[in-house]
C-alpha cells in the first residue's frame, strides 16, 4: 500500500518543486530522481505480487528481490532524510529544499518513502527468515514418520 502511496506523493513533490525552485536541478539530480521513481513503482508492484501469498520457492525468489532492493532503498532514504533535514549536504544531488519544496519532499521521503522502504525491508527478512525455518520444520516431520 505504502508503495501505491509513493508512486502518487513523489510527482506531487517534484511537482511543487519545479514550480517553487524551478528544473534546473541537473542531469544527476533528474537521473536520480527519475531512476528512484521508476525503481520504487516497480518495487511496489513486486510487494504487491508477493504479498499475502503461500510460500513457494517463486514467492521465496520475489521475496528475496524485495530485500535486495529495499535494503538498497533504505540506504537511499536515510541518505534522503539527511540531505533534507541538512546534516549532509551533496550540491549534485540537490540543494538542501526551503519552504514548500522541503514540505512536499518531507511527506513523499520521510512520511511515505522512508517507513515503506523500511517494512519492505523488515517484512522480506522476516518471510524469508521464517519461510527457510517452517521448510526445515516440515522436513524433519516428515523424515521422521
Amino acid at each position: 500500500m505504502l508503495g501505491f502511496v509513493f508512486t502518487a506523493a513523489h510527482p506531487v513533490a517534484v511537482l511543487v518543486t519545479v514550480l517553487h525552485d524551478g528544473a534546473a536541478w541537473g542531469v544527476t539530480a533528474w537521473s536520480l530522481n527519475v531512476a528512484g521513481y521508476l525503481a520504487g513503482v516497480g518495487f511496489a508492484f513486486l510487494c504487491q505480487e508477493v504479498s499475502n501469498k503461500e510460500a513457494t520457492e517463486e514467492v521465496k525468489r520475489m521475496a528475496f528481490w524485495i530485500l535486495v532492493w529495499s535494503s538498497i532503498t533504505f540506504g537511499v532514504r536515510v541518505l534522503d532524510v539527511l540531505m533534507l533535514t541538512g546534516a549532509v549536504v551533496i550540491e549534485e544531488i540537490y540543494h538542501t529544499p526551503q519552504a514548500p519544496t522541503l514540505y512536499a519532499n518531507i511527506v513523499s521521503e520521510i512520511v511515505v518513502a522512508f517507513p515503506y522502504a523500511s517494512l519492505a525491508l523488515l517484512g522480506s527478512a522476516r518471510f524469508l527468515r521464517d519461510n527457510g525455518r517452517t521448510t526445515q520444520k516440515n522436513e524433519n516431520i516428515i523424515t521422521r514418520s
